[in-house]
């Protein structure tokens, strides 16, 4: 139990740090779909205009849908986005692709790996995002992950790269969101 209040109070601290950066854009909550997982996101503005972070909580599915494991892992993703170019049209839709940086943390599994460990890794994001007049907002991302696995091998604790972190990179995930302020 302790290991997973760890985990909560990181997770907690990484949402209070980015209400923080809080401006006159609006915060968007939402699901996040792919086939890395299913899970709950925000979408909260950041100092700049077009600068937003996104907070991602979801069961880590890859595996289950691939039938090498019964059930998910867990796993949150924090990633600071910076508009690369912005669209606005007349109408008062906005699209904009986004590359941003972050992290990701969580109870997983990895390619090649018997068992669930902890993950811990860098995030790279590249995607593009559309928001609309009726308050939905759309985004379509690949990440990529760099960073350590550490896992039990027969009785021995052992600390490795994150496969999977690199061989996901290729499953874009969606974000489907709705403005709440």
């Amino acid at each position: 139990m302790k290991k997973w209040q760890k985990i909560s109070l990181c997770v907690s601290m990484a949402l209070v740090s980015g209400l923080t950066g809080l401006s006159a854009q609006s915060i968007a909550a939402g699901s996040f779909h792919s086939f890395k997982g299913v899970g709950i996101s925000a979408e909260i503005p950041s100092a700049g205009i077009s600068e937003f972070n996104v907070f991602t909580l979801y069961a880590d599915l890859a595996d289950v849908y691939a039938g090498v494991q019964p059930s998910p892992g867990i796993k949150f993703n924090y990633s600071h986005n910076i508009g690369l170019v912005r669209i606005n049209p007349l109408s008062r839709e906005d699209f904009s692709l986004f590359a941003g940086s972050g992290f990701s943390a969580g109870w997983v599994t990895d390619s090649g790996r018997d068992g669930y460990g902890l993950c811990a890794a860098l995030s790279g994001t590249f995607g593009a995002r559309a928001g609309f007049p009726s308050g939905i907002v759309l985004t379509l991302s690949l990440s990529i992950e760099t960073g350590g696995f550490v896992h039990d091998n027969n009785s021995h604790v052992e600390s490795t790269l994150y496969r999977n972190g690199l061989f996901h990179t290729a499953f874009p995930s969606i974000g489907i969101y709705y403005r709440i302020k």
